[in-house]
């Protein structure tokens, strides 16, 4: 019945302010246990074309709002329309407490803006009264216990069993398994890789193609991966000048020192400089390339056969 009461007494308001905006709020009961819960309901009555937000509803330390609806239900969709919003509160303290307003902002039609706030209201909580008639407290009873059956014991024996017989299979393997040779892998000598490699790039036609900087680079990485295995001096990450330094106190003629600076230096300007060197001097320092590894590989040792007397 209170409810039909409030539903008129918000449509009659909407009827009277017009194109007003008008709110009010109500409980099912203003009073309950602490940590009871009781209905509160919101409702908004607007005219048509208004534009309704959400609700503030604060956030407070004794009461809590509970399952806050998103949107608005219509109960009255005519003129003015009258909306709802129906959920939940609770307390978990004791007394008297305030529901505070809940503030509803809106759009008219108009374009004029405003903001209605329901009434507080008055909740009282009560607490739970502690019996204290017994003055003597009983004592816990025992645990009552199950007598034992074999299924109490089927989970451990199964996993006793199952770890016996991974044992056994991991025994049987390790007992099995044969003992593998190791076979060390075959590295070819640096130059047998220096040469393929160039011979490969020779092949590839780079710079007849235009393809100045990508030749240029490869040549000179096999020249430094090349020293870098046959002197073990750290020339991919070694300067033209550093592995120059490097290698001058080596066995090499004057002519083979100035053929590999030629080479690696034009490389450089042409990877960090972008010269544009004459076409013949590409073939050139390929073959510079070619006479530093054949002229500096490891010496092929000969073993002596002995002879038939």
């Amino acid at each position: 019945m209170k409810k039909i009461i409030l539903f008129i007494l918000v449509l009659i308001s909407g009827i009277t302010r017009g194109q007003d905006v008008a709110t009010n709020a109500t409980l099912d009961t203003f009073a309950i246990l602490i940590g009871d819960q009781v209905g509160y309901e919101v409702m908004v009555s607007h005219p048509k074309g208004a534009k309704i937000n959400d609700g503030d509803f604060p956030e407070l330390d004794y009461i809590e709002f509970l399952n806050i609806p998103y949107d608005w239900d219509t109960i009255v969709s005519g003129n003015p329309v009258t909306l709802r919003k129906k959920m939940t509160l609770t307390s978990f303290e004791d007394g008297i407490h305030h529901v505070p307003p809940v503030r509803v902002g809106y759009t008219l039609a108009s374009g004029e803006k405003g903001t209605v706030s329901t009434d507080s209201l008055r909740l009282q909580v009560f607490s739970i009264e502690v019996d204290t008639s017994q003055k003597k407290i009983k004592d816990i009873k025992n645990i009552i216990r199950e007598p034992l059956a074999f299924r109490d014991f089927l989970v451990p024996i199964l996993i006793f069993l199952v770890l016996v017989l991974l044992a056994l299979i991991l025994y049987f393997i390790l007992r099995k398994k044969p003992e593998k040779k190791v076979v060390p892998e075959y590295v070819p000598p640096a130059h047998v890789i220096a040469l393929e490699k160039l011979r490969e790039l020779e092949k590839a036609k780079l710079w007849q193609q235009g393809k100045i900087k990508p030749y240029q680079s490869q040549l000179t990485f096999i020249i430094r991966e090349y020293i870098e295995g046959r002197y073990k001096v750290p020339a991919l990450e070694s300067t033209t000048h550093e592995i120059l330094t490097s290698l001058k106190d080596l066995n090499f003629s004057n002519e083979l020192k100035s053929k590999l600076k030629d080479t690696l230096e034009l490389a450089d300007l042409v990877k960090f400089a972008k010269a544009e060197p004459p076409l013949e001097r590409h073939d050139q320092l390929l073959k510079y390339a070619y006479d530093f590894v054949e002229q500096t590989r490891p010496a092929i040792q000969k073993t002596e056969m002995p002879q038939d007397n």
